[in-house]
């Protein structure tokens, strides 16, 4: 007890000379404006992410972020007025590695990584600042900011899995038929798409968040506050199974089946369902008590108490270094013709363009074609687009090959197709449209340098290399479409894939 009360008095006594109090609000200050300035150069990136957060119902939860954590930080005001303020080098290198990888996304013009890569700088300049120990406890409360990151696609497809479980155990223990082929279902006489807005991310983030927060309202400990946040996250998968198996009842009670508009109306119940849980767990548990503490470094040398200023500048300058001196304006290219097809590739005759396939580029210093060919009572269709600077998107949300929104994909997968004694992968999608039968098979593949590669990654990190090297980042989709309800042999898709990588 005797111990307890000096390490209390001590730092008082100290901070009644204004000279640490008046130290730190300057550290906090300089931070700040680090801070700001570092997001400043970034304004871009930044830019593109609210655009984001503004544009798609899953990500709106961004906006919520920052007044969160200011809450909780004022909420534990008394543990972050006793963070000692030391700073380190250690955090300038962790900004350094950030800046790499924001240099990384962009010469691979991935915006994700530039997203991680600003939210990473922005703990590595806290880090700098605060120095390890302090770091250390505020790292958690700093796990908010991933929610500024728009980012979670690459769990739609096991997510979709996840509602095709949920819709079969739901037909087992109701004794109710149930098929599916991909993403298609099968549920009694009801016929079913799992799209990616079924999936349910908005409700695993939502999940994930409220867990998040709940912890960091009760714990200090990491791995109670993650355990809170898991559970967080499976209420919210678990509410998109509620939703999923609301729909397919009332299909399967009424006769009907409710359009997309209708589903919505599930989703309040759900989460009422699952999150009344959350805070019920929440209810029941026991804070932990936050260790009675003055100000930490209030006794510091005055020299010493304004030390952590210099690293925490030096790494808001080294973050915000990439897009204000290295970033070009990418390649400089003359402007080349369109693309022209080849007349009769592999006995395949071109042909005036009558379908209804409408591929979308939003790559705009590049260009595109689609044409039709036949082969006897057989047609395909082409689309070849061209990417030729750096800034130009022909992967991802750059390319939309579905044909329109009414166009359901409803299997994936990636087989190796062989022609001529050269084999390549390709990504295969089976699209059906929405309330038919009809179906249509796409093909694409992307050629880079001569090589062929059906890798999104593979592709951006070629022609990120193919930047620095050749001072070129030219790049091809190639995409074949079909509505034969069998597609195309493989040995067809391979051959016109190798004929149009030569395109003019």
């Amino acid at each position: 007890m005797t111990i307890r009360t000096q390490t209390l008095t001590a730092p008082v006594k100290a901070s009644a000379t204004g000279r640490p109090t008046a130290a730190r609000w300057t550290v906090l200050a300089a931070l700040a404006l680090a801070s700001t300035a570092m997001l400043s150069a970034h304004a871009e990136t930044v830019a593109h992410a609210v655009s984001i957060w503004n544009s798609s119902d899953t990500y709106q939860i961004a906006w919520v972020a920052l007044p969160t954590l200011a809450y909780l930080m004022w909420h534990h005001r008394a543990r972050f007025s006793a963070l000692a303020l030391t700073g380190s080098a250690l955090g300038v290198v962790a900004a350094g590695a950030c800046a790499a990888l924001w240099l990384a996304g962009d010469l691979m013009n991935m915006a994700e990584a530039r997203h991680f890569a600003l939210v990473a700088g922005i703990c590595a300049t806290v880090y700098a600042a605060l120095g390890w120990p302090s770091f250390r406890m505020v790292a958690t409360f700093l796990t908010l900011l991933v929610f500024l990151v728009p980012t979670g696609t690459f769990l739609l497809t096991p997510l979709k899995y996840t509602v095709i479980g949920f819709a079969k155990t739901f037909a087992f223990f109701t004794g109710i038929p149930f098929q599916n082929e991909g993403f298609r279902i099968y549920v009694g006489a009801q016929r079913y798409v799992v799209i990616d807005e079924c999936a349910g991310l908005p409700y695993l983030l939502m999940g994930l968040f409220l867990g998040l927060t709940l912890g960091l309202l009760l714990y200090r400990r990491w791995w109670r506050i993650a355990m809170l946040t898991a559970l967080g996250g499976v209420l919210g998968i678990v509410a998109n199974g509620i939703r999923v198996s609301g729909i397919i009842a009332y299909d399967y009670v009424t006769g009907s089946e409710l359009d997309l508009a209708g589903h919505g109306y599930f989703a309040l119940p759900a989460l009422a369902v699952s999150f009344a849980i959350l805070f019920f767990v929440f209810h029941k548990l026991q804070p932990e008590r936050e260790p009675a503490a003055g100000l930490a470094n209030a006794g510091a040398p005055l020299g010493r108490a304004y030390a952590p200023i210099l690293p925490a500048l030096l790494a808001a300058a080294v973050m915000a270094a990439p897009p204000v001196l290295l970033r070009d304006a990418g390649d400089v290219q003359a402007q080349a013709p369109a693309l022209v097809l080849p007349a009769s590739p592999m006995g395949w005759t071109q042909q005036s363009y009558v379908g209804d396939w409408s591929p979308r580029a939003s790559t705009t210093g590049g260009t595109w074609t689609l044409v039709e060919y036949a082969r006897g009572n057989e047609r395909i269709a082409a689309f070849v687009a061209e990417a030729r600077s750096r800034a130009d998107k022909i992967s991802g949300a750059g390319i939309d090959l579905s044909g329109g929104g009414n166009w359901m994909l409803v299997l994936r997968e990636r087989p190796k197709v062989c022609a001529e004694g050269s084999c390549h992968e390709v990504t295969h999608d089976k699209y059906v449209l929405r309330d038919t039968d009809r179906i249509r098979h796409v093909y694409r593949v992307y050629n880079i340098g001569g090589s062929l590669t059906a890798s999104k990654l593979d592709l951006r990190m070629r022609r990120a290399w193919r930047h620095l090297s050749e001072g070129t980042s030219q790049a091809r989709l190639i995409a074949i479409a079909t509505e034969d309800p069998e597609g195309l042999p493989a040995a067809d898709i391979a051959s016109l894939q190798l004929a149009l990588v030569e395109t003019r």
